[in-house]
């Protein structure tokens, strides 16, 4: 589904400019890392933000009224274009190990296909690289 940019919106779009409401898209991920040795000496510091982390995703789940307004706040969007774009974000907090995997794997595949240098590298294996010991430990 397309639409005309329209509202606050349209201030960031050509007059030909669209917007597109297909939510499979896109997929996007945020990424936490540290290194092993700095979360092995932190791990505290580590569990304690992973808490936050599922502590804000639970407020902004049960409080979507609220988490709005201070995404309104944060953004300097209006809570009308906040509003408008809300149900075309399925925001939530988890480890996907295999999503993760996949989405790098993809992108160090794209590197290698554009840029020359890469080419010849072997992509490594990025599953061993993603760790929920931390996820499962923050309650």
């Amino acid at each position: 589904m397309t639409t005309r940019c329209s509202g606050r919106i349209s201030s960031s779009c050509s007059a030909d400019g669209i917007v597109f409401r297909d939510p499979d898209a896109h997929r996007g991920y945020m990424h936490v890392a540290v290194r092993d040795g700095w979360a092995q000496q932190n791990q505290q510091a580590v569990t304690a933000f992973i808490r936050a982390l599922k502590k804000a995703d639970a407020f902004r789940a049960a409080h979507p009224d609220e988490a709005k307004a201070i995404l309104a706040k944060q953004t300097k969007l209006d809570i009308a274009t906040i509003n408008a774009i809300w149900d075309y974000y399925n925001m939530h907090l988890t480890f996907d190990r295999q999503g993760l995997t996949g989405a790098t794997t993809a992108v160090g595949q794209w590197v290698k296909e554009s840029q020359p240098d890469y080419a010849p590298k072997p992509l490594p294996d990025y599953s061993l690289y993603y760790d929920d010991h931390y996820f499962r430990a923050a309650p």
